[in-house]
């Protein structure tokens, strides 16, 4: 079934999503905050909240977040455990940055890229901070090998690891709200941009999400054998990722 992301913001294309009758019903009446504390509460005790699991509450909290304007250091401190559907347009800084550093590695070259993006980085230690954030991610990548979609899978579930979102969180909070979005400017122009983080009215913040069938854009999350502490069970739908 289709639902809105932001519930505050039209019936669009770029503001719904598809998912299953088992996650729109343990959603209802429930606005982020509240979801973020349901994939808290299902994590630390390892068991379903209405439902779900801990991986498709964090799931639809980056969903809902992509199309809700946070505070830097609340955006920041999110897991990235969706993967952004194709034009989506961002809101949140914090989130703009960890899409596309994310996404660099869905493509060969992902190496090369990362280290461009710290040459972009202004000072020794925060660029130190970014590697070791690489560094916690990059395992992840090996282990899922070449296949496109169980990597994405792969990279998706990296974040719901804690040493992954300790690195990121040192990192982006360290960088600041100022120099993240001077940063995307800056990745941007040196042709790294994956995901073009702009402002839109609330009415059109989530203009661009794609819902469609084709190889780039499937329309249902798959079942699979998620990371530890990342379950999801059969029946969620995985929306489009980019």
């Amino acid at each position: 079934m289709f639902e809105r992301l932001n519930r505050q913001a039209a019936w669009t294309v770029g503001n719904v999503a598809m998912m299953s009758q088992r996650a729109a019903q343990a959603r209802a009446g429930v606005d982020l905050l509240e979801t973020l504390r349901r994939a808290r509460r299902a994590e630390r005790g390892g068991e379903a909240v209405d439902g779900l699991h801990a991986g498709a509450w964090w799931r639809l909290a980056a969903l809902r977040a992509f199309a809700t304007p946070l505070p830097f250091h609340e955006a920041a401190r999110l897991p990235l455990a969706m993967l952004p559907p194709t034009l989506v347009h961002l809101l949140n800084p914090a989130q703009c940055l960890q899409a596309r550093v994310t996404l660099q590695f869905t493509t060969p070259g992902w190496s090369a890229r990362t280290r461009a993006l710290a040459a972009l980085l202004p000072g020794h230690t925060v660029r130190h901070d970014f590697n070791l954030f690489i560094g916690s991610l990059a395992p992840r990548v090996l282990e899922a090998g070449g296949e496109a979609a169980t990597l994405r899978c792969a990279l998706e579930d990296a974040w719901l690891h804690e040493r992954v979102q300790r690195r990121w969180q040192h990192f982006v909070l360290s960088l600041g709200e100022t120099a993240t979005a001077s940063l995307l400017e800056r990745a941007t122009a040196a042709g790294l941009a994956t995901v073009h983080p702009k402002s839109h009215a609330l009415s059109q913040a989530t203009f661009g999400w794609v819902l469609a069938d084709g190889a780039r854009a499937p329309s249902t999350w798959r079942a699979r054998q998620p990371a530890p502490r990342a379950r999801m069970p059969a029946g969620i739908t995985r929306t489009a990722a980019c």
